[in-house]
């Protein structure tokens, strides 16, 4: 995990200068690329996960997503991606089958990060909200 500020959208791996946590968030360090890129253009994200190789969450899937501010518009998603809509906001996701093993499942994850990079930097930028 590293941190990136919540205004410059700079890395950080110690919280920024002198470990002030307001101004940062968490996030793992294969997907920071994509985020930087996609919050620079102006398509505010809320969350987001690469993807991890253990299933922590019971439901027989690995899985990526970003979510976005409810007003982003995205004019397309991601490579293997789908839209997930809620009431707070908007995501685009990609699962794995839990079947693929764990070598499989990194070198895959490190290929989707780096087409969502590449997804990211096609993007035009994003309308002012």
């Amino acid at each position: 995990m590293v941190y990136m500020n919540k205004e410059t959208f700079e890395i950080d791996s110690h919280f920024g200068p002198m470990g002030n946590r307001d101004n940062y968030f968490e996030i793992d360090a294969a997907i920071v690329p994509a985020i930087q890129v996609l919050n620079r253009k102006g398509y505010i994200t809320v969350s987001c996960c690469a993807g991890h190789p253990f299933n922590t969450a019971g439901n027989g899937m690995y899985n990526s997503y970003i979510s976005f501010k409810k007003e982003v518009v995205l004019p397309s998603l991601p490579p293997g991606y789908n839209l997930y809509n809620t009431a707070e906001n908007n995501a685009v996701t990609r699962f794995w089958d839990l079947e693929l093993d764990f070598y499989a499942f990194l070198r895959d994850n490190i290929e989707t990060m780096e087409q969502v990079y590449k997804w990211a930097l096609d993007l035009p930028e994003c309308a002012d909200l």
